[in-house]
């Protein structure tokens, strides 16, 4: 079972389309942020999801064997990173946090954005013992926590609000 979470945009559905049909072995599951006008299925191997709760999102996340993201830019990664949380293996592009962050236990990092490196990841995700990735330890180690997370807000909060800023209007 392979997922894709995103928008219905060219910077991140693009491959999706031709991953799905060169893959007809793996079951997608597509989840679309915003509203859909009666998206019709292309493939059997497809279930098309949007507007989902975050819980029935993890749950979805812990069905997968892997998720995928096939976007070129990335101002974080949220997907994967919740996909990790989960335990489930991400194949990524070198973009947002993994742009310079990288563990192999993860899963696959794609270091060239073209459909046949990507196709070459699923393949490989696909074949290989599954026992060599840990995903949700390779974000506690790097982390990557939610006490952390408050952490950092507050601290960020504190030196904003402590800080001397003086705005001038242009």
């Amino acid at each position: 079972v392979g997922m894709w979470v995103g928008k219905f945009h060219i910077l991140k559905y693009n491959f999706i389309p031709e991953l799905v049909k060169n893959n007809p072995d793996v079951f997608w599951i597509l989840v679309f942020a915003g509203d859909l006008e009666k998206q019709k299925v292309q493939a059997e191997n497809v279930k098309i999801f949007h507007n989902l709760p975050q819980e029935d999102l993890v749950n979805l996340y812990n069905l997968a064997d892997f998720t995928i993201s096939t976007s070129a830019v990335e101002s974080f990664g949220l997907t994967q990173i919740e996909s990790a949380s989960c335990d489930t293996k991400i194949i990524c592009y070198r973009t947002g946090a993994f742009f310079d962050w990288w563990d192999d236990r993860l899963g696959i990092r794609i270091e060239e954005h073209t459909l046949e490196k990507f196709q070459e990841a699923v393949k490989k995700i696909k074949e290989e013992d599954s026992t060599k990735y840990s995903p949700r330890q390779a974000i506690i180690d790097k982390g990557l926590t939610i006490e952390n997370f408050d952490k950092g807000i507050l601290e960020a909060v504190e030196y904003v609000t402590k800080s001397q800023c003086n705005y001038t209007s242009v």
